[in-house]
This record gives C-alpha cells, structure tokens and sequence, in this order.
C-alpha cells in the first residue's frame, strides 16, 4: 500500500490544477494564473482510502476559494 502519489495533473503554459495524496491525505491545488490556492482532506486513518475500494472525490473551485469533499 502507498499512501502518497500523484492522482490528477491538467496543466497548460499559465493554469494547472494537481490532485495529490499525501501520506494519506487529499490535497487539491489550483492556479489560474493568481498563484496556487489549496485544499486538504485528511482522515482519521491515514489508510483510509487504501481499502481495495473506489472512492469518489470532488473538487470545486469558485473564485478563490477551493473544496475538496471525499
């Protein structure tokens, strides 16, 4: 089991948008050109999402501000 990797990376030459784990949790970064703003989500057990099961995450962006719900 690993509990950090890289899960999403969209990017052009000014936006990007990364979806990580990092040893357990979810962390949603955004950068449309105003610098990077992100979110985290970590669960009580680090291997939460290291279960053998899909998991649905979702990340919204309005204006400044980022949420990632899992």
């Amino acid at each position: 089991r690993n509990i950090s990797g890289l899960l999403l990376s969209v990017h052009s030459k000014k936006d990007y948008f990364i979806l990580q784990m990092i040893d357990g949790s979810v962390k949603a970064t955004v950068d449309n050109g105003k610098g990077p703003i992100s979110a985290i989500y970590t669960p009580s057990d680090p291997y939460f999402f290291c279960d053998g099961q899909w998991h649905t995450i979702v990340a919204i962006k309005t204006k400044n501000v980022i949420s990632v719900a899992v």
